[in-house]
């Protein structure tokens, strides 16, 4: 049955891999800047005001194709709470309740970028809050399994991922730890909240070739990619970031 269900949802995938999100739903405006956004994703140069003064700074720009395709259809605002709607395209981090926080969209997509996806592979996403990672990930990815272990944020994710008509992705209320069985393993495993190590747990759940993608804080957070090849765990420091939350201890 599992293998049917796979064949039916790799079929939708090729015929419509990136359905475009319904303007007259999400109105016309947030659509545009929805767009806009990806625009500045693209390039490296983002105009900011500060101060009243407006200033470009240099920032990663996001290279991986499907993940600025992912970005244009999936609507953010869907993930964010009421009032922050007008703000959902701005590349900053927004408060989604319960002490946590939406990371900033150049954020979220250089992670997905880092995870190097080509459509086959399944996912874990620890801390996946409000979804909107997940939401993204179910486009560039065969399964989506997304953890979060504030039930409320969790309801509200499936909510939002149901309304968007999204079928691969899943969402585990809890901690990963306990939830997880052990013979569970991924290809992809990123990590939407900042730990001071890499859990041992996490990397025993990665499948070889597979990679993991975490902040790590020590004095300033960095994103660590992680890849296992051989039976070895190669680390790679990849960008400097903000905009995340504690990870709870695995």
């Amino acid at each position: 049955m599992s293998k049917d269900i796979n064949k039916i949802r790799a079929l939708l995938r090729r015929i419509n891999p990136f359905p475009i999100s319904d303007p007259s739903r999400t109105g016309p405006k947030l659509a545009r800047l929805r767009q806009e956004m990806v625009e500045r994703l693209r390039s490296k140069e983002y105009d900011v005001n500060i101060e009243k003064m407006r200033c470009t700074v240099l920032r990663d720009a996001i290279y991986d194709l499907r993940v600025l395709e992912a970005m244009g259809v999936i609507p953010r605002e869907e993930f964010v709470r009421k009032e922050d709607s007008p703000r959902a395209y701005e590349d900053i981090s927004l408060d989604i309740g319960y002490g946590q926080l939406l990371s900033p969209p150049r954020t979220i997509g250089k992670m997905l970028e880092l995870l190097k996806l080509t459509g086959e592979e399944t996912i874990l996403d620890v801390g996946s809050g409000s979804g909107y990672q997940a939401a993204l990930s179910s486009k560039l990815a065969r399964e989506v399994t997304a953890i979060e272990i504030i039930p409320q944020l969790a309801e509200r994710s499936r909510v939002a991922l149901g309304r968007l008509g999204i079928i691969n992705a899943k969402v585990i209320t809890g901690n990963a730890r306990v939830v997880l069985s052990g013979d569970q393993s991924f290809d992809r495993i990123v990590v939407a909240a900042q730990s001071k190590d890499i859990p041992e747990a996490l990397i025993a759940q990665l499948n070889e070739g597979g990679i993991l993608v975490i902040p790590i804080i020590k004095d300033i957070t960095r994103i660590v990619v992680i890849a296992k090849k051989g039976g070895k765990i190669i680390f790679k420091e990849e960008m400097l970031t903000s905009g995340f939350v504690p990870l709870v201890e695995l």
